[in-house]
């Protein structure tokens, strides 16, 4: 399942354990999680929804590239520093 890069920044468990911790707890390790945002996931719906030729089928939007929440965070704290600059 993808994630969604939100729910990270609004989900109170990950709050706090960033927040008090420096940390991100998960079960999935190591694995690698093909993340994406809800803009790109509003985007392909428009798209999809939009078509005169609308198929009648189900769609697996992904993320670009399979990320660790070790990436994840690195990520998150790259975005940080660039904001607080």
């Amino acid at each position: 399942m993808p994630g969604n890069l939100e729910n990270i920044a609004e989900q109170d468990n990950h709050v706090a354990s960033i927040r008090d911790e420096s940390k991100i707890y998960s079960a999935s390790g190591d694995g690698r999680i093909p993340w994406i945002s809800a803009d790109d996931i509003a985007a392909v719906a428009v798209q999809i929804l939009t078509r005169a030729d609308l198929p009648n089928t189900e769609f697996l939007i992904l993320g670009p590239e399979l990320l660790t929440y070790d990436d994840v965070s690195y990520l998150m704290e790259m975005s940080s520093l660039r904001r607080a600059l």
